[in-house]
């Protein structure tokens, strides 16, 4: 897959912290049930099928947002554990600069700032989420993306690197601001 410009650098810290996210919340993939919405607006049910069918490493990013946009019913221990059972997939694609998630960044992990995840959930998950989010941010910044552009004449360096969309994300994924800037 092409690394999109606006995309992390694949670090070794990020793709270990990919890793360990499959790792750690594989026993959800016993329970997945894809708990969705079922108007035809959010996913198809040949879409749903296919969320219940694809090995989870063959989920592609356009699927894993639909999933995104369409669970809706947070209060629902089920949506939780797909979450669970979805979030390292999205780390995956994320890192690997998937085009389909880098088109709304900010929202890739909305779903998880729904939960108490770094409050109330088993101290493995909150770690690897956590070493995912550092790893990811310090990605983001490792990147040398100044482009010259022109001016009036004048030659100046312009940064591509958009750090407020990855800060949106982190922070409505639930990583706490302070943190993130610290």
């Amino acid at each position: 897959m092409a690394h999109e410009s606006n995309a992390p650098h694949p670090t070794p810290a990020l793709l270990a912290a990919v890793d360990a996210a499959y790792r750690v919340f594989a026993p959800y993939a016993q329970d997945f049930q894809a708990v969705v919405c079922q108007c035809r607006s959010c996913v198809s049910q040949e879409d749903r099928v296919r969320l219940l069918k694809l090995p989870l490493r063959e989920i592609d990013g356009a699927l894993l947002m639909q999933y995104q946009w369409s669970a809706h019913d947070t209060a629902d221990p089920a949506t939780a554990d797909d979450l669970r059972y979805l979030l390292p997939r999205a780390f995956d694609l994320l890192a690997v600069g998937d085009p389909a998630l880098l088109s709304e960044q900010e929202m890739i992990f909305a779903k998880l700032g729904a939960y108490p995840w770094s409050t109330q959930w088993p101290v493995a998950e909150r770690e690897v989420i956590t070493a995912f989010f550092e790893a990811v941010f310090n990605a983001a910044l490792d990147q040398d993306l100044l482009e010259i552009q022109r001016y009036y004449g004048a030659r100046l360096m312009r940064c591509q690197l958009s750090i407020d969309v990855y800060l949106a994300m982190l922070i409505k994924a639930g990583w706490d601001a302070g943190t993130i800037l610290a």
